[in-house]
């Protein structure tokens, strides 16, 4: 077809030989293109994607590492007044079940230790993501001072 193109064709098919239309009819309705995700200084789509989970997980696991210590501090004091309540002293060595107090501890150590790793993940993951670009960091007698943008 020269000349009209931008016209729809309409293809009627039936048990007879196919009938071919040049008629115009309702065109399409036509979607905008999809525009592409905006790309950052260094060609890459997202930007830091990983240093922000690997922020976020560091935050979550410092807030549970909180959480786990104010709860065994909670059941330790808790105790500690049942036993002053205690006629004749209070209790006695090994009398006494810390298990749950030590459990809710060592739970508490685990999440600050993975916390700790976590974000010294997340600070390379910055230099490697190249989010370092608009970075400095200067090491003087009197300190160290670290600039930089997100």
């Amino acid at each position: 077809m020269r000349g009209g193109e931008d016209e729809a064709v309409a293809l009627e098919l039936s048990s007879e030989a196919p009938k071919v239309s040049l008629e115009p009819t309702a065109s399409p309705a036509i979607s905008p293109p999809v525009q592409p995700m905006p790309r950052d200084a260094g060609g890459k789509n997202g930007g830091l994607l990983f240093t922000w989970i690997a922020g976020g997980t560091t935050v979550a696991l410092a807030g549970s590492s909180l959480l786990l210590w104010l709860s065994s501090d909670n059941q330790f004091k808790t105790q500690k007044n049942e036993c002053l309540a205690m006629p004749a002293g209070g209790c006695e060595r090994g009398t006494i079940e810390t298990r749950g107090i030590q459990n809710l501890q060592t739970a508490h150590q685990v999440t600050a230790v993975l916390a700790g790793v976590a974000g010294a993940a997340t600070v390379v993951l910055f230099f490697v993501e190249g989010g370092g670009q608009n970075t400095q960091v200067a090491v003087g007698p009197g300190g160290a001072v670290a600039r930089g943008r997100f």
